[in-house]
């Protein structure tokens, strides 16, 4: 019976078959969105939980249905998209280094002598993810010493400054993938991916060109991945905790707008396109839901205690109701709680500060009440 899936198993992408996205970057969409979603677990429970006691010496492990799926599958299909992404490289460069293993003296002296028909395949199966990562990065490490035909050009470099990084995430895709009884706690799991993996992103969309499907424009302009990227989270991290609180702030608020960026159902276009095009997409598409939803937010204010309707850092709708009241008991004032968009579905709370403190422009959301 099992051989009736490894007969039936196609390419994916044929000479008369084509795909849009490339595959490899709709899993790397899915990861980083789970990646996003992680924040949507604090948000409702309103309190952070990256430490655990007052201390904040011991980091916090989230243990939630919710936050154990998102940052499983996260890293999954991360490492999922970078494993292909190495197989894509080694492949461009010349396919016997993605499927030979050069296991005998024999196999080397015919690489040597540039006698590749000689060294025998390793069947269909491409070799490990830790041989690809190996084999790509001594290649340009050596590049200098290396035979024209045989380097890795010279876009795909960055790979071996990031080679750390690629190792961590194979690591924790094992620890996932072999036993499932472990987590990285939640400010461990924020280090993983600002420190290592987005800047890594970054890199890989830069030499792709920036794909608009990845990095999809919100209102406020702003590259979310670049400035998660730029973010750097110390392991000592009871060193500067005044400095950490604020950046996993920030990073909230960046990866609530990612997530909400993907879920828009609008047209946004960066400005390379043409005024008509923007225009039309407008007329057609985009003001039929903007209107609903801001109707939808209006109605709201009926059901809730009505608080304001503002424009969303993410679709520039006037449609992000803030609602909610929590009370300060020390000093015995009122302030909104929570702000949600009735279009993107950006929601935020005030337990991670305004967006305009992070540079997100946005209107003043969580004020105090008379």
């Amino acid at each position: 019976m099992t051989d009736f899936f490894k007969k039936n198993l196609q390419k994916i992408v044929t000479e008369k078959r084509s795909i849009s996205p490339d595959s490899k970057f709709t899993i790397l969409r899915s990861g980083l969105k789970n990646y996003y979603s992680t924040f949507q677990v604090f948000n409702k429970k309103i309190k952070l939980h990256y430490f655990e006691g007052q201390g904040f010496e011991d980091l916090s492990v989230m243990i939630d249905h919710e936050y154990i799926l998102a940052s499983y599958t996260s890293i999954l299909l991360l490492h999922i998209f970078f494993e292909h992404y190495l197989n894509a490289v080694l492949l461009e460069v010349h396919p016997f280094l993605l499927y030979n293993k050069l296991n005998t003296e024999k196999d080397v002296i015919s690489l040597i002598s540039q006698k590749w028909e000689n060294i025998p395949a390793a069947g269909k199966n491409t070799i490990d993810y830790s041989l690809q990562l190996g084999r790509i990065c001594e290649l340009i490490a050596k590049d200098k010493d290396i035979p024209n035909e045989l380097k890795v050009p010279s876009k795909y470099h960055f790979i071996l400054k990031h080679k750390d990084g690629l190792k961590i995430l194979a690591d924790q895709r094992n620890e996932i993938i072999h036993s499932g009884d472990k987590i990285l706690p939640t400010y461990a799991y924020e280090l993983l991916m600002v420190n290592y993996v987005l800047p890594l992103v970054r890199q890989v969309l830069l030499v792709e060109k920036e794909i608009p499907y990845i990095s999809r424009r919100t209102y406020c302009d702003i590259d979310i991945i670049e400035l998660l990227s730029k973010i750097k989270l110390p392991e000592k991290h009871l060193t500067s905790l005044k400095k950490v609180n604020e950046n996993l702030r920030k990073i909230n608020h960046y990866k609530e707008l990612g997530r909400a960026s993907f879920e828009n159902p609008l047209g946004m276009f960066a400005s390379n396109h043409s005024d008509e095009s923007k225009e039309n997409i407008e007329k057609h598409h985009n003001r039929k839901l903007r209107e609903s939803a801001i109707k939808d937010a209006e109605m709201s204010t009926l059901m809730e205690t009505p608080h304001k309707i503002h424009i969303c850092p993410c679709c520039g709708t006037n449609s992000l109701r803030t609602f909610g009241i929590i009370e300060d008991y020390a000093s015995k004032s009122k302030f909104v709680l929570m702000a949600k968009c009735f279009l993107c579905t950006y929601s935020v709370n005030m337990s991670i500060g305004e967006p305009n403190e992070f540079g997100i422009e946005c209107d003043t959301l969580f004020e105090e009440l008379s």
